[in-house]
């Protein structure tokens, strides 16, 4: 129920991909770019749109569906006048990262993240945030 609130969601721009009919995966872009740190990277935030999240059903991997995903994606923010395009991918996804790298994405820093609710060490004690 929540992953559907997503499609419903202007924001996300929530998209389907089929292939001879079926639902092969899913993928998500913004028109706009939620993550200023990249302003510091070379990116204008201002023309830049975000590819975000994109899955592709276990049947359907090794059949270039996620190719066919970047390069719609691509083809959608180049019709808006969009400068450049961002990814975050995680580091141990090498398919994700190929397949970024041959449509010519390029490496632009590293993202650090926080999750409340983790245990954190101090000298003194631990605490849970």
């Amino acid at each position: 129920q929540k992953f559907l609130e997503k499609f419903k969601d202007p924001e996300n721009n929530g998209f389907i991909t089929k292939k001879d009919n079926e639902i092969c995966g899913y993928f998500f872009m913004k028109f706009k770019n939620t993550y200023p740190i990249l302003k510091e990277n070379y990116v204008d935030i201002n023309d830049n749109g975000y590819l975000s999240y994109e899955y592709v059903f276990k049947k359907y991997r090794g059949q270039k569906i996620q190719q066919f995903n970047i390069y719609n994606r691509l083809q959608m923010l180049k019709e808006k006048k969009f400068k450049t395009a961002t990814a975050i991918i995680l580091k141990d996804n090498y398919a994700s990262i190929r397949s970024f790298e041959k449509f010519g994405f390029k490496k632009c820093g590293i993202l650090y993240y926080f999750k409340f609710g983790k245990r954190i060490r101090s000298k003194d004690h631990v605490k849970i945030i």
